[in-house]
């Protein structure tokens, strides 16, 4: 599944997630390939399937947050917010 966050002034990408799935329970969603923007401040982001409009709140993890360039993760678990 693919999925996109956007800014909400210009809505623009933010995070892209490739090959990601929920794992049973919902809590936890791995992605195959997590690409986040730089100076991306918020660690607390939704993302969204374009195809099907559902909506995630994930945490990103601290070393993905505030780099000068674009963070780039490879097969990594988020945690699901309520």
């Amino acid at each position: 599944m693919e999925l996109l966050a956007t800014n909400r002034r210009d809505r623009q990408r933010v995070a892209c997630a490739y090959g990601a799935f929920l794992n049973e329970s919902g809590t936890r969603l791995t992605c195959g390939l997590l690409f986040v923007m730089r100076r991306q401040a918020r660690a607390v982001i939704v993302l969204q399937c374009p195809q099907t409009k559902t909506r995630l709140r994930v945490r990103l993890p601290r070393m993905l947050l505030g780099a000068k360039g674009h963070a780039l993760a490879k097969n990594i678990t988020l945690e699901v917010v309520p």
